[in-house]
């Protein structure tokens, strides 16, 4: 009996904790600042020339002021956040799946900064915009 009392205890522990730690995300992401910035998807900015190269050179990229894009493919998450630094970016997205020091090579992976929150995110490019 006091095996079961104790995961219970525990679980809403757990879910107490993780609950807090999604509001304090939550906060910290919002911060306070208007959030309608560049919500429109990428495929919309397609007639203003957003096309993505493969793969991102070291100086004189291409880069998409309205969306944040760094406009090539970024092979390395470590990349992504060096140009997204370059661009006022300092850190990586805190929900992000891929961590900022993985040297694992990813191919048709997108970079983007978003200069007002100074969060840079690393994610795949979607289907219709793949380079092989």
């Amino acid at each position: 009996m006091m095996k079961n009392g104790m995961n219970y205890i525990l679980r809403n522990l757990c879910i107490k904790l993780l609950q807090v730690y999604m509001i304090m995300g939550i906060c910290i992401h919002f911060d306070g600042h208007q959030m309608v910035v560049n919500t429109a998807p990428i495929e919309t900015y397609a007639k203003d020339g957003v096309k993505f190269l493969k793969p991102c050179p070291e100086e004189n990229y291409r880069y998409h002021n309205a969306t944040g894009y760094f406009l090539c493919i970024v092979e390395t998450a470590p990349k992504c956040v060096k140009l997204c630094q370059q661009k006022g970016c300092n850190d990586l997205f805190f929900m992000s799946v891929i961590p900022s020091k993985t040297e694992k090579v990813k191919r048709n992976y997108r970079c983007r900064c978003l200069q007002d929150y100074h969060f840079c995110f690393y994610n795949p490019l979607p289907r219709d915009h793949k380079i092989d």
